[in-house]
């Protein structure tokens, strides 16, 4: 069984939520989707100011300021795909745990299980003042309670 809609994230783009069920409810499966990574508005961004400063002649003052700009609207982009987040699924399976799952427009993914003997609860958090969503677990991490936020990713 499942169940698909579409919202809108906190900057305002469309993202797709999926809600699978599997093994007749015993477990189930929240899949959050985001846009793809516009890599080609980012290169012609990235064209637009190279142009920009060939147009005010950075390059006829000084060479390594026209490389320093290359270089850094380059890291932009390079930090932009590995932060960008692709895809967030949440895979609860009833009596053996919850794993998180991440996935990001460089193709990166990261993955925690948590056994169902150390969660205590589960909180839904909703912070008003920027607006960030969170999903925090409060896990048993040797004998003491610990509240541990496993979702704190803007799609």
């Amino acid at each position: 069984m499942s169940h698909m809609f579409e919202s809108k994230s906190v900057s305002g783009e469309l993202i797709k939520v999926n809600i699978l069920h599997h093994a007749e409810k015993l477990c189930k499966e929240i899949i959050v989707e985001s846009p793809k990574f516009n890599t080609k508005k980012w290169f012609l961004w990235s064209l637009f100011m190279y142009l920009l400063g060939f147009y005010f002649q950075l390059h006829s003052q000084d060479v390594k300021v026209m490389v320093a700009v290359i270089i850094l609207l380059l890291v932009i982009i390079f930090l932009k795909i590995n932060v960008k987040v692709k895809q967030e699924s949440l895979l609860i399976i009833a009596s053996v745990g919850v794993q998180m799952t991440t996935k990001f427009a460089s193709g990166r993914t990261s993955s925690m299980f948590y056994e169902a003997k150390n969660i205590h609860d589960i909180v839904i958090n909703e912070g008003i003042t920027m607006v960030v969503f969170q999903l925090p677990y409060l896990i048993y991490f040797y004998k003491s309670l610990t509240a541990f936020v496993t979702s704190n990713n803007n799609l």
